[in-house]
């Protein structure tokens, strides 16, 4: 029992240190070769997810896009979405990355907005709110 813990920890340990070494930072190191890499976060919101599949669909299509290693829906309630990226991005790469992401997110029926955009979920819940 004890050698399959230690197994375990040994297991997540790179993990386990790149994040307590980074929280709050927004660079994330990943192993992974000789030399590190590391991944940027980006967040935006994505308005119209309405249940549990919503967050796996946008998941799903925000990871399919060239350059992202992973995509987390942070908050179902506000539709706050982390994407980590390659972080040797520019300007206009990010420029054509939203634009890009936009387009396949509106396809399916999500909108992407800017970080701090009040959902339709939020302004109906404030809505039932004041007059409920």
């Amino acid at each position: 029992m004890l050698s399959s813990i230690l197994c375990i920890t040994l297991m997540f340990m790179p993990e386990l240190l790149g994040y307590i070494g980074n929280s709050g930072n927004k660079v994330l190191l990943v192993g992974g070769g000789s030399k590190p890499g590391h991944l940027v976060r980006m967040e935006y919101v994505v308005d119209n997810m309405g249940c549990e599949a919503c967050i796996n669909a946008v998941e799903r299509l925000i990871t399919g896009q060239d350059g992202v290693a992973k995509s987390k829906v942070a908050s179902f309630d506000s539709g706050q979405v982390e994407i980590y990226v390659d972080g040797e991005w520019d300007a206009a790469r990010q420029t054509e990355f939203e634009l890009s992401l936009d387009l396949v997110l509106n396809t399916h029926g999500y909108e992407l907005h800017p970080k701090g955009w009040v959902t339709k979920k939020m302004k109906m819940a404030s809505n039932e709110h004041i007059f409920g």
